[in-house]
C-alpha cells in the first residue's frame, strides 16, 4: 500500500505540473479546467469520508462498502504516520463516528470485537487479524481466519448486533 500511495503523490504531481506548464506557456483552456478538477476531487473525496463515517453509525450505508471506497483514508487512520493518523481519526470523530474496539481474553486466546459501524474499525480488525496470521502456524490459522470471517458477517450487516 505505501509503495502503490507512493507512486500515486508522484503522478499527481507530475499531471499537476504538466498541467501548470500548459496554462502557462500556451493558455489552453482545458488545461486550467483539468487542474481545477485535478486538484478538487481529491479534495472532496476526503471532505466526504466523515459524513460516509456517519452515515455508518447510523447503519445507512454498510461499514464494509466505505471501507472498501476509503481504503486509503482508513489505511492511514491505522498505520499512518501520527499527525496524518490523529486528523483523520479527529475528522471521523466530529462528524460522528465512534470508532470504540474491546478486546477479550478467553482461554489463552484475544478476540476483537466492536458494536461500532465503523470503517476504521474494520480497519484496525483487519490490522489485529493479519497480526495474528503472521504470528501463529498454518495450523492455528485456521481459527484465527474463522474469527475474521466473523467479523465480517457482523459487518456486512444493516441490523443492530
Amino acid at each position: 500500500m505505501g509503495l502503490t500511495l507512493s507512486i500515486f503523490e508522484i503522478t499527481f504531481a507530475a499531471l499537476c505540473m504538466w498541467l501548470g506548464v500548459r496554462i502557462y506557456n500556451r493558455r489552453e483552456r482545458w488545461a486550467k479546467r483539468a487542474l481545477i478538477v485535478t486538484v478538487a476531487l481529491p479534495a472532496l473525496y476526503v471532505a466526504t469520508f466523515g459524513p460516509a463515517c456517519w452515515l455508518c453509525q447510523q447503519w445507512l450505508l454498510s461499514p464494509r462498502a466505505v471501507w472498501i471506497v476509503y481504503r486509503p483514508l482508513t489505511w492511514l487512520a491505522v498505520r499512518g504516520n501520527e499527525p496524518i493518523s490523529s486528523a483523520i481519526r479527529r475528522y471521523a470523530s466530529v462528524c460522528g463516528d465512534k470508532h470504540e474496539i474491546s478486546a477479550s481474553h478467553l482461554r489463552g486466546v484475544v478476540r476483537y470485537w466492536s458494536k461500532s459501524p465503523s470503517p476504521i474499525v474494520y480497519e484496525v480488525l483487519l490490522s489485529k487479524y493479519e497480526l495474528l496470521f503472521a504470528k501463529q502456524s498454518l495450523q492455528q490459522r485456521g481459527s484465527a481466519m474463522q474469527m475474521w470471517r466473523q467479523h465480517q458477517v457482523v459487518f456486512d450487516s444493516s441490523g443492530r448486533f
